[in-house]
């Protein structure tokens, strides 16, 4: 009963494993990358960066940079991507090296006295083709999660069934063995019983039962069968006792 339930619940297991490596890796790795690329992280560092000109505000833009391009090396690592995905990673990529490399552009140009305004005129980037990427990417986390969720729906009914058939057909053995059994034992009681009842009713001793000392039935019948023998001596030993008096 053990082995078949390891089997029906081992495809069910393999399969949940599949999906946290493949779904959940993309999900952690997709949400990772929106909240370093994100109006309140690396965009909204950049901007403030360009217009206050604060170190602090660099150094914030510079830590999101790097995990964006951290989390999408996470993406990668997931593995059996599709073309859509690896070209959606692709985009996102060129947005954050754009990031990346304006952030020393605009270093550079503080620190020659330009106004706000001037810098934002250079180091404009185009957010769309990593906003278009990102949303790619969830679409196709959806699909997956979607699909996975259906089959392990699907196996884990097929599995309650498959438990379900096991307990039953265990149940029946047990059945079937306890009913063996109990027939066995009944059944060597019941001759014993008969045995007894006709000793008492006619006080034959003539009779034996079929018994060995491997069960509990079989050693009640080996002792019935030593009593009948000793009553068949007394028996006897009564009968010669009788016939000498007589003579």
């Amino acid at each position: 009963l053990l082995a078949v339930m390891y089997v029906t619940v081992s495809p069910v297991s393999t399969h949940f494993s599949e999906y946290l490596e493949r779904v959940e890796g993309r999900h952690k790795a997709l949400m990772a990358i929106k909240s370093a690329m994100g109006f309140g992280s690396a965009i909204h560092n950049f901007k403030n960066y360009v217009l206050r000109g604060q170190d602090k505000y660099r150094g914030g833009a510079q830590d999101n940079v790097r995990e964006a391009a951290e989390a999408i090396e996470d993406y990668r690592l997931v593995g059996e991507l599709t073309t859509a995905e690896v070209n959606a990673l692709a985009d996102i990529q060129g947005v954050i090296s754009a990031y990346e490399s304006n952030i020393a552009v605009v270093s550079r140009m503080l620190s020659e006295g330009a106004t706000p305004a001037q810098i934002d005129a250079v180091v404009k980037v185009d957010d769309a083709p990593a906003l278009a990427g990102m949303a790619v990417l969830a679409s196709h986390v959806e699909k997956l999660n979607q699909e996975y969720e259906t089959a392990l729906l699907g196996r884990i009914s097929n599995l309650l069934a498959e438990v379900v058939v096991t307990i039953v057909v265990a149940f029946l053995v047990v059945c079937v063995f306890g009913w063996l059994i109990y027939q066995s034992v009944i059944g060597s009681l019941e001759r014993v019983n008969l045995a007894m009842q006709e000793f008492s009713a006619n006080g034959g001793v003539g009779n034996r039962l079929e018994g060995d000392d491997k069960t509990e039935a079989g050693r009640l019948a080996v002792a019935f069968n030593a009593f009948i023998e000793r009553v068949q001596k007394i028996v006897d030993m009564t009968i010669s006792s009788s016939n000498g008096l007589a003579a």
